[in-house]
């Protein structure tokens, strides 16, 4: 029973140390955030700083808010296609919603790294992209 009580706790603890987080493009810049950065009119770069990248964060999955928007509207940056073994996008047309999935056995973030580029968002000419 005592090494059942053990057990019960060691993976409650594990648990609770990897359970998923939330991250919003809301946060303050020098928190866990998704970063939009303007390159033109029509395409931002997308970047997630996790100030605990340094535990194993092995996938994530986020969700762009995009009107008239397409799957082809993102590509993965390189840093994503090196580290993750599967990276996939659906966009949901009666939602407007374009969701992105990461995922690899090793941990995306190199140690010591807290900012790992997404890869590149795009809209049509007659859309634009702002960024703040």
């Amino acid at each position: 029973m005592k090494k059942y009580m053990i057990g019960m706790l060691i993976a409650a603890t594990a648990f609770i140390t990897v359970a998923p987080q939330r991250v919003s493009a809301a946060e303050a810049p020098t928190q866990n955030a998704i970063l939009l950065e303007k390159e033109s009119d029509t395409s931002a770069s997308v970047s997630l700083r996790l100030s605990n990248a340094g535990e194993k964060i092995a996938s994530l999955q986020f969700s762009l808010h995009m009107e008239d928007g397409t799957e082809d509207a993102f590509t993965f940056s390189e840093e994503v296609k090196q580290r993750a073994n599967i990276y996939d996008k659906r966009y949901k047309e009666e939602t407007d919603v374009l969701n992105v999935y990461i995922a690899g056995k090793d941990s995306l973030y190199a140690e010591g790294q807290t900012l790992l580029e997404l890869g590149t968002v795009s809209v049509g000419r007659s859309q634009k992209i702002n960024a703040y």
